[in-house]
């Protein structure tokens, strides 16, 4: 058996293997981190503006699909559309139901390669490391195969309460108010 090199591990994709909530509760930590580095270690007004332009981008594709999600599971009172957007985030294999989440997973996914990989000359691994996101991605499966013991409603509610805990904060909540020193 091939031992795994955590060095080398590609949280990113990692989290998708592991499912949407992991996908959304990495970039959910990661995009915020981002910012906050930007701000404080690139001296360039347009790049960090870039930055924040990609976050706020981001964060209307992010809260757009919870928010949407939520309510569909809602309205049909299923997890189904989960479970499919699930499903689609590993393998990408198409779905007619699911259609409709196709554009904002890939602005999601635009805006957050921006961020991902920005560049200032150094590496975007000092953002977050492999361990502190292994660890804040570990423990939620579990919680989701627990709730998914319930009944339908009690999956739908469960659901929806920890994908709504997922949005992403504003620029204003997670960057330090300029001139007040």
């Amino acid at each position: 058996m091939a031992q795994s090199n955590i060095e080398t591990l590609d949280i990113y994709e990692e989290s998708k293997k592991i499912g949407l909530v992991s996908y959304l509760t990495l970039i959910q930590h990661y995009a915020p981190q981002a910012v906050i580095y930007a701000d404080k270690n690139i001296q360039d007004a347009t790049a960090v503006d870039e930055v924040n332009k990609s976050y706020i981008f981001l964060t209307i594709g992010f809260n757009s699909l919870i928010n949407q999600l939520s309510a569909d599971m809602n309205q049909k009172n299923s997890p189904s559309r989960y479970k499919k957007l699930n499903t689609y985030l590993k393998d990408r294999n198409g779905n007619k139901k699911i259609e409709n989440y196709y554009t904002l997973l890939e602005l999601i996914e635009f805006h957050f390669m921006k961020l991902y990989y920005m560049n200032d000359g150094s590496s975007t691994q000092k953002i977050v490391g492999p361990d502190e996101a292994l660890a804040f991605v570990g423990g939620v499966p579990y919680t989701i195969y627990k709730d998914f013991k319930a009944v339908n409603t009690a999956k739908v509610a469960a659901l929806t309460t920890l994908l709504k805990e997922l949005r992403l904060k504003s620029l204003s909540e997670i960057l330090p108010k300029k001139g007040k020193e």
